[in-house]
């Protein structure tokens, strides 16, 4: 039996095992690399992916420490990666001959491509926002005439650049003007944000030093009255069983802990829910803890317990705290706004809960949207098996951008 490890070219995630006898063919590898990740490659037939060495032209083989590899752990792909995918495995040959005289340690064996096609796509989506290209270009000129900070690399080390150089590309008029104009938004959001900073600005007492009001100032009839919200209808994807049943294990063993599900505690029977949907993307969504966002165009600020990020997709998860779901959703709407300014964003997701009742909205370009709360129903003091796949699917969906 050989082990072999691993990695998807463009997905998020680790390397992962793969058991296979030695007399196997390259042909078996696809179908076993397709039963280990049968989530990530549901919709691609085992036959359809191409596997590559994971060996470089020397005959060096990756490690798993290697910098290309870490930054293949959250999607990149490293151009060493690139030149790698030239030369496809033969479907036929055998496993042993393939990989004979391998090191077992520490090394990734195969490179996974799902989708060529995509992956070509999303290569050329990850180009640099245009002013940061200039500016790029801008820099490497100075950079280039530093001949004596040239490394073998071709790389020049920062000390030899003086700050007046870089700060006369950082602050170039044209790439921010250009940059600026190439990132307002669309112009219904515009309107949005204007009508909210009215608002926002009128609440003196919360101004902060920097100019920005806090969303605890501001209620949840001004934000309602501002964006009114049209009906949401979210799905909620199936969950395989036996992917909940640590979570419905510790459920009990929270309640014998904390009690009573009430206002102080809740955070902890919120954050099983969320940890457990996101262990089913392998590594691919991480969870961000008390983030405080502050906008720029939008002149309040958001404050999440959690930040669920997936590629570009954000799910701000906000507590409705004493059960006040008003100001709990003031706080989400407000700060999904400044999100989608400060990043860029089309779309941001957010839940309001006090794990009883989820409340699931998204703000979009062109209106907001807030689904009919969902109940957490509660049999001999336990959550639902039934009631918590409900709402981790939608969850779930959500993630898996079926909405």
């Amino acid at each position: 039996m050989v082990k072999l490890f691993c990695a998807i070219v463009g997905a998020a995630g680790s390397a992962f095992p793969v058991d296979i006898d030695a007399g196997q063919s390259v042909g078996d590898l696809k179908k076993a690399i397709k039963a280990e990740k049968t989530n990530k490659l549901k919709d691609i037939d085992a036959g359809d992916l191409q596997l590559f060495l994971a060996k470089t032209a020397d005959g060096a083989w990756f490690s798993s420490k290697d910098p290309d590899v870490i930054s293949m752990r959250s999607g990149g792909i490293p151009e060493q990666v690139k030149t790698l995918l030239n030369v496809e495995m033969d479907p036929a040959d055998e496993i042993g001959d393939v990989f004979e005289g391998a090191p077992t340690k520490k090394t990734i064996h195969v490179l996974v491509v799902a989708d060529r096609e995509c992956l070509e796509v999303q290569d050329a989506e990850i180009a640099p926002h245009p002013s940061r290209k200039r500016r790029w270009d801008k820099l490497n000129e100075v950079l280039d005439k530093n001949k004596k900070a040239k490394k073998a690399a071709g790389s020049t080390g920062f000390s030899y650049v003086s700050f007046p150089e870089i700060d006369s590309i950082i602050a170039d008029r044209e790439c921010l003007e250009v940059q600026d104009a190439e990132i307002a938004p669309h112009p219904s959001r515009k309107r949005r944000w204007d009508k909210l900073n009215e608002v926002l600005d009128k609440n003196k007492k919360a101004k902060k030093a920097a100019g920005s009001t806090g969303f605890s100032y501001v209620s949840f009839p001004e934000i309602d009255s501002i964006m009114p919200a049209t009906k949401y209808r979210p799905s909620s994807k199936p969950i395989p069983d036996e992917k909940l049943d640590a979570l419905h294990r510790y459920f009990p063993i929270l309640i014998k802990a904390f009690g009573d599900i009430i206002t102080g505690k809740r955070l902890h029977f919120i954050v099983p829910v969320l940890a457990s949907v996101c262990a089913l993307f392998d590594g691919g969504v991480q969870i961000l803890a008390e983030e405080t966002v502050i906008g720029k165009r939008v002149h309040g600020d958001g404050a999440f317990e959690f930040v669920l990020k997936r590629g570009e997709k954000r799910v701000c998860i906000v507590e409705a705290k004493r059960d006040d779901f008003q100001q709990g959703l003031a706080q989400a709407y407000v700060g999904s706004e400044a999100l989608a300014d400060v990043e860029g964003l089309p779309k941001v997701y957010s839940i309001v809960t006090n794990f009883l009742e989820w409340v699931f909205s998204r703000s979009l370009d062109e209106k907001i949207e807030r689904a009919t709360p969902v109940m957490m129903v509660m049999e001999n003091d336990v959550p639902a098996p039934e009631s918590v796949k409900q709402i981790a699917g939608m969850i779930y969906s959500i993630l898996s951008e079926d909405n």
